[in-house]
């Protein structure tokens, strides 16, 4: 007897989003590019942007780029609290919230929101869509991460990158080549450590 289980698996057809850190700070990059995995439109809105000091860079939704674009409030930081536990309890409550009361996931108490990268505090992150953040030095998301995370991966030096805005475009350029639903052109944000 065969037993075939099915799970619904949430597939992304959109965007190359890449962060790379260097020496000198934190490059973030998305492409142009929206699909739903059928058609290919260039030059939509960017990706990238900056809400109070912090900077993003996002796939899953255009709807959930409006929605942190336009509406995200960045929560105050009571003194005395770690980067960590202010990035992971109180942004993390205000991204969700934030989505949720835009109609943006199932309701209120829904705990699927959408994937971005994002820098804060010279650091850079991934947030899930299940809310959870983690760190990375590098990384991608969106339909082009495998061949992007693998270029970057290939140009860095003893694990180090010496230059994050050639090896972001770099990255995302090799991604449109392989990926209907990432296109060359590109927008990208430099957070200097200075």
């Amino acid at each position: 007897m065969v037993i075939l289980i099915l799970t619904k698996i949430k597939v992304f057809n959109m965007t190359c989003i890449v962060g790379v850190k260097d020496i000198k700070g934190i490059v973030i990059a998305g492409d142009r590019a929206g699909s739903d995995g059928h058609r290919h439109c260039k030059g939509m809105e960017p990706k990238v942007f900056e809400v109070d000091g912090f900077v993003f860079g996002c796939t899953t939704s255009f709807r959930m780029i409006d929605i942190l674009k336009h509406s995200l409030s960045i929560p105050k930081r009571t003194e005395g609290v770690s980067d960590d536990r202010y990035l992971r309890v109180d942004f993390a409550r205000s991204v969700r919230d934030c989505l949720v009361s835009c109609g943006f996931g199932a309701g209120s108490d829904s705990w699927k929101g959408g994937v971005f990268l994002f820098s804060a505090f010279k650091r850079l992150f991934v947030m899930e869509s299940d809310f959870q953040i983690r760190e990375i030095s590098y990384g991608s998301v969106g339909c082009g991460c495998d061949v992007a995370n693998g270029y970057i991966f290939a140009n860095l030096e003893n694990e180090v990158c010496h230059d994050a805005e050639e090896v972001a475009g770099g990255a995302i350029y090799a991604a449109s080549k392989h990926i209907c639903g990432v296109s060359e052109e590109f927008d990208a944000i430099r957070i200097d450590y200075n």
